[in-house]
């Protein structure tokens, strides 16, 4: 049994219109249809077209609105992202052009009318308030929505990936390349529970290089004021398969001879190779730790052999004594 229609009336133009609204259905006005015109005092005020529908502003901002309280998201009530009324839900997130200039995207959800077991929503899309292409809007009434689909199973089954473009992010005060963003929803889901959309942009804002570090494997990662990293080189070390055949050149330098072979090229860690320790500057190829170690082990042992040459000629002296 469909469900009953709604009634209200509105005074427009000095002249008293009744209408009801069936759930979902469109606007039906009495005594006839009402010309196009705007009604009402700004900044309450209704345009309605030749057929009665509302193409801007909200019926519940009229003066005189009696009884009509009905969601605006219903079919037949145009999407105005400055009115929250004409959208089910709505979703930020942060791009940024070829200039590293931060921008705001918006996701506008519209529940549209199911079509037999198939979910319907109108996505619209705006940056920094403006249309986004293949959203389009003139003369206040927007269109070209990208449109989603979902099955009985709450799984989408319209294309995953929508391709939004902007030509001129920047203005003409920054006239930054034109902004493409491909935004994937592979995996989004229709289920009854809470809206939640959680947008993971791989773009970042422009920044300026502030250092550099080498990690183990010999990457040469510079870091930037915005926070990001990026590998920009690799170290790479030289092995022989002989290496007392290198000759010494002097500063502590060596250079490849016949004897020695020629370098086998690898990156640190990998290919029989050492590791790197960044940040730290290499005075000798001896282990200063082992060589101390090795020195005091050293010391004790002449020391415990001359306490011996020493217990020994006192043995003599005392023999030579006794004699």
């Amino acid at each position: 049994m469909p469900a009953p229609a709604v009634p209200g009336s509105v005074t427009l133009g000095g002249t008293a219109y009744t209408f009801t609204k069936a759930a979902g259905g469109a606007l039906t006005w009495a005594p006839g249809n009402p010309p196009a015109a705007v009604y009402g005092t700004a900044p309450n005020t209704v345009t309605l077209d030749g057929t009665g529908q509302v193409t801007a502003g909200t019926l519940e901002s009229i003066p005189g609105f009696v009884d009509y309280t009905a969601a605006v998201t219903e079919i037949g009530k145009p999407f105005d992202p400055k009115i929250s009324s004409t959208y089910t839900n709505a979703s930020p997130m942060t791009v940024f052009d070829s200039l590293g200039n931060s921008h705001q995207v918006m996701q506008y959800f519209v529940k549209r009318e199911a079509t037999g077991g198939t979910s319907v929503y109108d996505v619209y899309y705006t940056m920094d308030g403006q249309a986004m292409a293949p959203t389009s809007e003139a003369g206040g009434v927007w269109g070209n929505p990208q449109q989603f689909t979902f099955n009985n199973a709450g799984t989408l089954t319209s294309a995953p990936i929508v391709n939004l473009s902007f030509a001129q992010p920047g203005g003409t005060a920054t006239p930054a390349d034109p902004l493409n963003v491909a935004i994937n929803y592979t995996g989004t889901t229709q289920y009854g529970s809470n809206y939640k959309l959680v947008a993971k942009p791989d773009g970042y804002t422009s920044g300026e290089f502030s250092g550099i570090n080498i990690s183990s494997d010999g990457s040469l990662v510079a870091s930037y004021t915005n926070g990001e990293t990026q590998i920009v080189g690799t170290l790479v070390l030289a092995d022989f398969s002989n290496l007392q055949g290198l000759q010494p050149v002097g500063n502590n330098a060596w250079k490849e001879t016949a004897a020695s072979g020629q370098p086998i090229l690898g990156q640190p860690g990998t290919n029989s190779m050492s590791t790197v320790v960044g940040q730290a500057t290499e005075a000798s190829n001896v282990d200063m730790s082992k060589e101390l170690v090795n020195m005091i082990i050293a010391q004790r042992t002449y020391q415990a052999n001359s306490q011996t040459i020493k217990t020994q000629d006192e043995i003599m002296q005392v023999l030579m004594n006794l004699k």
